[in-house]
Formats: C-alpha cells, sequence, structure tokens
C-alpha cells in the first residue's frame, strides 16, 4: 500500500441536524443547570418588590419637580427585572405548578408592567419552537426591522428607507418598544378566550389606572407625561439590549433554500457590510432558554480543554478564536433530574 493510503483516515459520517443542540442540552442537564431554584426566586422576586416600593415611595416624597426624571432610570431597571421574572415563570423554571407559574406572570406582567402575559407567551413560545425560522418564528417575521434579503425587496416608500437605515436606527428604536410590547398585548386580547381575556384586561386597566393615578397626583401633567416617557424609552432599551444579544449568530432557514447565519440588521445595499459585521456577532444559544436559570453552587470547578485549531466559536475559522484561553467550568453530572425544555 501506498504511503497515501497507509496515512489516509476514513471520512468522519456527517452529523445530523440539531444533533449538537441535543448533545449540548444533555450536558447542560446533566450539570444541573435546568434545575429549579426556586428559593432563589422567592428572595429574587422579595428584593425586587420591595426595590420597587422604594422608588415608588421616593418619588411620592420628592413631590411635584424635576428631579424625579432621576428615579427613571433605576425603575426602568426594576422593570426589567420584573419582565425578566414573568419570562422566566412563562418557561415554567419557578415553579413546576402552571398554575402558579400563570399567576407569577399575570402579577408581573400584567398588573406591575402593563404587559399581556398571554401575548407574550404565545409569541415566546412559537419563537422557541422555531427559533429563527424565517416562515415560522414570529420575531423573524417583517414588522419595523426585516431580517432578509427577499424581506427587504419588498418594501416601499417609507419602509424602504426604514430598512436600508435600520442598522443605524435599531437602538433608537429600541426606545420605543417599552411602549410597543404594550399595544401589542392589548391588541392580543380579542384573540383570547372570554375568561382570560376578562382576567387579562382587568389586570391591564387596574395597572394604567393605578399609574395615572400615581403620576398625575404627584405630578403636574406636563412632567407626569415626561416621566412617564423617559421610563418607557429606558425600560425599551434596557429590555431590548439584554435580550438582542442572544439571538444573533445563529443561523436562519429559509423555505426558499437561503441560508442566513445571523439576523442581519440592514438592507440590501448594506448586506456586503452586513455580512463582514456576522463575525462579530455573539453565537446564540441553540434551543435553550433566553435566560438560564442561576447556576448551582454545589459543585466545584474544574479547567476546560483549549480548543484545537479549526474548533474554535467560529466553525469556518481555520484556527481557534483568538483569545481563547483555560477556563473553569462546572463538571458533569451535578444532577441529571430536570428535562431540557
Amino acid at each position: 500500500p501506498t504511503k497515501a493510503a497507509r496515512t489516509a483516515r476514513p471520512r468522519a459520517a456527517p452529523r445530523r441536524p440539531g444533533a449538537t443542540s441535543r448533545r449540548c442540552c444533555v450536558q447542560v442537564r446533566d450539570q444541573g443547570l435546568l434545575e429549579r431554584r426556586t428559593d432563589r426566586y422567592v428572595l429574587g422576586i422579595a428584593a425586587n418588590l420591595a426595590a420597587l416600593g422604594a422608588v415608588v415611595a421616593g418619588f411620592v416624597l420628592l413631590g411635584d419637580t424635576w428631579w424625579s426624571l432621576l428615579l427613571t432610570l433605576p425603575l426602568a431597571v426594576l422593570w426589567t427585572r420584573t419582565a425578566f421574572v414573568a419570562h422566566d415563570a412563562g418557561h415554567t423554571q419557578i415553579s413546576a405548578d402552571r398554575r402558579a407559574s400563570r399567576l407569577i406572570g399575570l402579577v408581573h406582567a400584567n398588573l406591575l408592567l402593563g404587559m399581556n402575559e398571554a401575548w407574550w407567551n404565545d409569541k415566546h413560545m412559537r419563537h422557541h419552537a422555531n427559533p429563527n425560522h424565517i416562515d415560522k418564528d414570529p420575531d423573524v417575521g417583517v414588522g419595523a426591522l426585516v431580517w432578509t434579503q427577499k424581506q427587504a425587496e419588498r418594501r416601499e416608500g417609507f419602509a424602504r428607507w426604514l430598512t436600508r437605515n435600520q442598522a443605524r436606527l435599531f437602538f433608537p428604536m429600541l426606545l420605543l418598544e417599552g411602549i410597543a410590547l404594550k399595544i401589542y398585548g392589548f391588541r392580543f386580547l380579542r384573540r383570547q378566550p372570554l375568561r382570560e381575556r376578562a382576567v387579562s384586561a382587568l389586570l391591564l386597566t387596574a395597572h394604567f389606572a393605578l399609574w395615572a393615578t400615581l403620576l398625575f397626583s404627584t405630578l403636574s401633567p406636563g412632567k407626569a407625561i415626561v416621566f412617564a416617557l423617559v421610563l418607557h424609552a429606558l425600560f425599551g432599551l434596557h429590555l431590548g439590549l439584554a435580550f438582542a444579544p442572544n439571538h444573533k449568530g445563529m443561523e436562519m432557514p429559509d423555505p426558499d433554500g437561503e441560508r442566513w447565519g445571523h439576523r442581519p440588521t440592514a438592507g440590501p445595499d448594506l448586506a456586503q457590510r452586513t455580512r463582514r459585521r456576522s463575525d462579530r456577532l455573539v453565537p446564540r444559544r441553540a434551543e435553550l432558554p433566553d435566560r438560564a436559570p442561576p447556576l448551582p453552587e454545589h459543585a466545584p470547578p474544574q479547567p476546560a480543554a483549549r480548543p484545537a485549531p479549526g474548533q474554535g466559536a467560529l466553525r469556518r475559522h481555520r484556527h481557534a478564536v483568538h483569545g481563547d484561553r483555560t477556563d473553569r467550568v462546572l463538571p458533569s453530572g451535578a444532577g441529571a433530574h430536570a428535562r431540557c425544555r
């Protein structure tokens, strides 16, 4: 046999789609990262509610002054924390009891934030069922932003101008996200069953009645409106910055055969620039919750192996990504009782 024949290695069988995601999911589950930490959530929820109460008390004590606008920043952060609780309740990460999870979601989303918990869960679960699938994931449907070349080509008028500049306008548009989430929730009411609609509408109405009473009884009308606008702008920006990075770097299946490696944020004339930017986008966690539960603290750390050339974070990169280093991670076997969601 020739030297080439002696050194030839059998070609590895192609990996099945989703196999890497399943292995990742099993590894995460075996390390106990999906086990519910109800005690931590109870403490976190109590601390968040106490902080909300403290900010509201400070708002009332300040009275009718422009200095009250300084409280919009901590209040926006606490609102985002409240949204995280509602999000995790929708994933049943807090409690295995679905009734308890829905109650937590209703209180935090509908009552405290004025967002429709039913709308969020409907959209978010469809997203997790088919993440980044162009025809099935509502998060990559045509809206204020578009995500593919074909979607961009169909835009006309102001929408086309918006698409051509959406990479630059992304952060300013996040300032409107807090208001948009509430509008979407109200529009979803007519799609809910009658009994569920009544509960959602009652809590949403209570939220707006309580906040309007608080704002306009403490501030003059002009200051109250400015306070509400600034608060919703900061809330939308913070919430968008928390979720958007987790939705970059994942392949976008297209029924027409086109394969997108990330969610682009530029129009047709910026396609080349967008592709150059894609290497700097953060990879998305495949088929895992947007926000994983807190890491358990009962497992000691151990060093992780340094990736070999060609096995770095970018699949097509010839060498391991510069800056890779030995980190410390949790060992396997920390727990395997929670199912992979």
